[in-house]
């Protein structure tokens, strides 16, 4: 899986900023620390820190969750940035960065729309319009 491959899941869930919810960015750091730990990468030290931020900005939303390591303390994880763009472990090479990709995907699954309820917006939507 790409970072890009996984940014375009998002989008073909039907996904936007608005399921980003304080419980929903810890679900996905939970999701992404077991990920993470079952990896056994970087020397079996590979870890989501518990901290997450989400907040509102001039610009939009901003949402951030961070990993550590044996040798570093606080890397970017996951960002949603306030003009749309999802960062995934920009620092991390295309092994280390598997695991989060992983979790975001199960996470993306998780928190999309089911038929019924795109199906009950859509009607809704058709209503006002009408």
């Amino acid at each position: 899986m790409t970072r890009d491959e996984a940014r375009q899941a998002f989008a073909d869930a039907g996904l936007d900023y608005s399921v980003l919810t304080k419980a929903s960015i810890k679900r996905l750091r939970d999701m992404i620390d077991t990920e993470l730990r079952n990896s056994k990468l970087i020397r079996d030290s590979f870890r989501a820190r518990r901290y997450v931020s989400l907040r509102q900005t001039p610009n939009g939303t901003l949402g951030y969750i961070s990993c550590k390591a044996y040798y570093f303390d606080n890397r970017q994880a996951v960002t949603f940035e306030p003009g749309g763009f999802i960062g995934f472990a920009g620092w991390a090479d295309e092994t280390n960065v598997q695991p989060i990709l992983k979790a975001f995907i199960a996470w993306v699954d998780e928190v999309r729309p089911s038929p019924e309820e795109r199906r009950a917006v859509k009607e809704k939507y058709e209503r006002a319009r009408s």
